[in-house]
């Protein structure tokens, strides 16, 4: 069983870790506030610290050494990306770190962590993809059957320099590629499209698997 730690107990470190108890991931959530964390004992199952997750101390309490995972999920872009930076220092492979201020991007990057989740930029894609035709309705739909929203962060270690019916044959779980953001441009996937590194490709991916 693989083991994640889930910095922040808002609403959306709450849900992040109810989805991934629900997929069998055994789950300890970080939360400062005292009041939210008896909420999160109540209501989940997950193990739950009450505590800074700046601080190592806090950390190696939620035994960091063995999480296949750190999210780190709070409202505050310095917690997330300190949290970041100590899991990577403790060997954590997979980082996704919740980040609002673009400042914070670039210091990700240099930092080795690449995973960043930008809750006004998912909100953009949406939106552009509603204009694009992608209808509501539609993933309704495809909520039902079991697929999710994912954003592929292309590196050169990955899919860099690859065309777009590359990622699709060695990822049999994708279901559907929706559109590519190189900068400020947004492009339509074609099986053509040659990736190139700092590129997020936005795909519909079976639940199955959650991440890269």
């Amino acid at each position: 069983m693989q083991y994640v730690i889930v910095v922040g107990g808002g609403a959306v470190g709450y849900t992040v870790a109810k989805m991934l108890e629900n997929e069998g991931y055994a789950v300890t959530i970080i939360e400062k506030d005292r009041n939210r964390a008896e909420f999160l004992l109540q209501d989940t199952h997950c193990h739950v610290i009450i505590g800074d997750a700046t601080n190592p101390w806090v950390l190696e309490s939620a035994e960091i050494k063995k999480a296949s995972y750190l999210i780190a999920v709070t409202g505050d872009d310095k917690t997330n990306v300190i949290a970041s930076i100590l899991a990577k220092h403790y060997g954590v492979e997979n980082i996704i770190t919740r980040i609002v201020d673009p400042a914070f991007h670039e210091i990700c990057k240099k930092l080795g962590i690449p995973n960043i989740v930008n809750p006004a930029e998912t909100i953009a894609i949406q939106i552009d993809a509603l204009i694009r035709g992608i209808k509501f309705v539609d993933f309704v739909k495809i909520s039902r059957e079991d697929v999710d929203v994912e954003e592929v962060f292309i590196r050169k270690d990955n899919f860099a320099g690859k065309p777009l019916s590359y990622v699709k044959e060695v990822s049999k779980d994708i279901v559907y590629p929706l559109m590519v953001l190189r900068g400020d441009k947004v492009l339509v996937p074609s099986d053509d499209l040659k990736l190139t590194e700092g590129d997020k490709l936005l795909i519909l991916r079976k639940r199955r698997k959650l991440f890269f």
